[in-house]
């Protein structure tokens, strides 16, 4: 891989609902290992649905629908590349959230780090940083990891390659 940015990837082309045989919810297994989620064309004669997508099982709930819905997740994680290439992150910046201590899904979560350091230590064996970083390094079934060291050194922050690869890359 050469790149990090989604504009590198050639778009489906397919019907919105997906390829014939894929389910949004998830249930369609991903169709190898180290896939990518292609981008979605947009188009005026055919407005977009989110309804028809993997998206569109994305809930709150820890538990809902989306728990294992790799599309989802993957869809979501190249939705904010797609913006990140576009300098058009202001869509994920928003003011304190009071979720009342609801559990929620974490198929993609973006927290700024000192808001995090400002409350409390993170204990060295927490659950998130296995859930974020471990298990999708041991599975190695998507390769947003990668695009996401990527961006990152080109960004100037070599040092990502320290943090984003996988155990056997050299």
């Amino acid at each position: 891989m050469t790149s990090w940015r989604p504009s590198s990837i050639p778009p489906y082309r397919g019907p919105a609902s997906g390829p014939k045989g894929f389910y949004k919810n998830g249930s369609t297994p991903a169709p190898y290992q180290g896939h990518r989620w292609l981008p979605v064309l947009y188009s005026k004669e055919v407005p977009y649905d989110i309804s028809l997508t993997a998206a569109s099982t994305l809930t709150y709930n820890a538990w809902g629908p989306s728990l294992y819905n790799w599309a989802a997740a993957a869809q979501t994680h190249y939705s904010f590349l797609t913006h990140l290439e576009r300098d058009d992150i202001w869509r994920y910046r928003f003011d304190f959230w009071d979720y009342t201590y609801e559990r929620l899904s974490i198929n993609f979560i973006a927290i700024r780090g000192q808001d995090i350091i400002d409350v409390f230590p993170i204990p060295r064996d927490d659950d998130e940083a296995y859930l974020t970083v471990e298990r999708p390094q041991a599975l190695r079934w998507t390769d947003i990891l990668e695009r996401y060291r990527l961006y990152a050194e080109e960004d100037g922050c070599s040092s990502a390659r320290n943090y984003l690869k996988f155990k056997d890359n050299t």
